[in-house]
C-alpha cells in the first residue's frame, strides 16, 4: 500500500540474549539514516534494546518508537513501548 522499503542493514536476527539486542540496536543507530521504530517480533529482546537505547541518550518513545509483538512484561516494569498481543 505505502510501498516502503525493506533493508536487509534494518533486519537482525535475534536471540533470548540481551547483548545481541544491545548490539543489533548499536548498529541501526550507526546507520546514515536512523530509524524512527524498532519492530520485534517477540518482547525479550526490547528489554535490551531499550537499555541501550537508554545509555545512548535516546527516550523512548520521543525518539524511537518501539513496537513488539506480544505481551509485554508491563505487570513488572514500566516498558515504553507498543505491543501487539497475538
Amino acid at each position: 500500500m505505502h510501498k516502503l522499503p525493506i533493508l536487509p542493514e534494518w533486519v537482525y536476527p535475534l536471540t533470548y540474549f540481551l547483548e545481541e539486542s544491545r548490539a543489533s540496536i548499536h548498529k541501526l543507530l550507526q546507520l546514515d539514516s536512523v530509524p524512527d521504530a524498532v519492530f520485534t517480533v517477540y518482547t525479550y529482546p526490547v528489554v535490551g534494546a531499550l537499555e541501550a537505547l537508554k545509555n545512548q541518550g535516546i527516550r523512548a518513545p520521543h525518539d524511537i518508537e518501539m513496537v513488539c509483538l506480544g505481551k509485554p512484561f508491563t505487570n513488572i516494569s514500566q516498558l515504553n513501548l507498543t505491543s501487539v498481543d497475538q
